[in-house]
């Protein structure tokens, strides 16, 4: 009984304490919705993007490169200051880590996603 009452005593300081410090990286994001745009590429390749940011700084979307004609995805995740690290993925190329800086302004995102091969810069609006 000793035990058990110890057991509970600690596990309800640790729900008082906010999960024992975890932190999500973003509670709220004002910045989560879709939004749609376009980016250019260091390789020539243009296109059209659509990304999903989620309240917990989840990022998904897709690029439509209107050079080629193929459609790729992208996902990863945002921190609270913005930096992005994630990857991108195209019909028949191998997927590339990326990762860059973003920054926003009221409903318009813009950012870099640099990799080993090129980097992509954008500008997307909130749906």
């Amino acid at each position: 009984m000793k035990g058990t009452c110890y057991c509970l005593a600690i596990a309800s300081a640790l729900l008082l304490s906010g999960c024992a410090g975890i932190e999500a990286p973003f509670v709220h994001n004002s910045y989560a919705g879709d939004y749609t745009g376009t980016y250019t590429s260091t390789n020539g390749d243009i296109g059209t993007a659509s990304l999903n940011m989620t309240n917990i700084g989840n990022v998904f979307g897709t690029l439509n490169d209107t050079t080629t004609g193929k459609s790729g995805s992208m996902n990863g995740s945002l921190d609270k200051n913005l930096n992005f690290t994630g990857t991108i993925s195209f019909p028949g190329v191998a997927s590339m880590s990326v990762s860059g800086v973003w920054t926003a302004d009221h409903n318009i995102v813009t950012g870099t996603m640099k990799g080993s091969e090129y980097s992509d810069s954008f500008v997307v609006t909130k749906q």
